[in-house]
């Protein structure tokens, strides 16, 4: 049998100290357009376990790369907008049951779900958002420290479906 590491993708299930496992998804330009109030182009779900976690709990590592609108002021003094995606990131602790994740920031900053069809953990995943803080701090429109509140709105940014990528990814 093959050791998890030598795997290409592995299941939550497979969270152990030193193996993490990741889901991605990257939306196309299209998919934003037909789906405005999604503010998410891509996000990155890397879960771990440290040896002091128990095996029905581990540390999740968000990544969402949001839609930001960025303006900027001609020589001419005319205002110029363009859509910008900027990284933000946040940790989340979780707690395993059947099915599904029930993950939760500190501090009341908000919470998601993780939920999977048996039949297809191994591959793709659903993050139920139920509203979240993720921290920015990086590129000219962003000021260090920068936070947002990821909004659970219906039709946009409520609901995102992830697929297993190989685990060289999680770093």
């Amino acid at each position: 049998m093959a050791s998890l590491t030598s795997l290409s993708y592995a299941s939550i299930d497979d969270v152990r100290p030193g193996n993490p496992v990741c889901f991605q998804r990257e939306y196309s330009d299209e998919h934003m357009k037909i789906n405005s109030l999604q503010t998410v182009k891509k996000m990155k779900l890397r879960f771990s376990q440290s040896e002091y976690h128990t095996l029905d709990t581990m540390a999740l590592d968000v990544e969402a790369w949001v839609k930001r609108v960025k303006t900027k002021t001609t020589f001419t003094g005319k205002k110029v907008s363009k859509i910008v995606y900027r990284p933000f990131s946040n940790v989340m602790f979780c707690q395993k049951e059947e099915n599904q994740v029930r993950c939760g920031v500190e501090c009341d900053g908000g919470s998601a779900i993780i939920q999977w069809d048996i039949s297809t953990k191994d591959r793709e995943i659903t993050l139920k958002n139920n509203g979240f803080v993720l921290h920015g701090g990086c590129g000219d429109d962003l000021a260090e420290g920068d936070t947002l509140w990821l909004e659970p709105k219906k039709g946009g940014d409520d609901i995102f479906r992830l697929y297993a990528v190989p685990m060289h990814q999680c770093r």
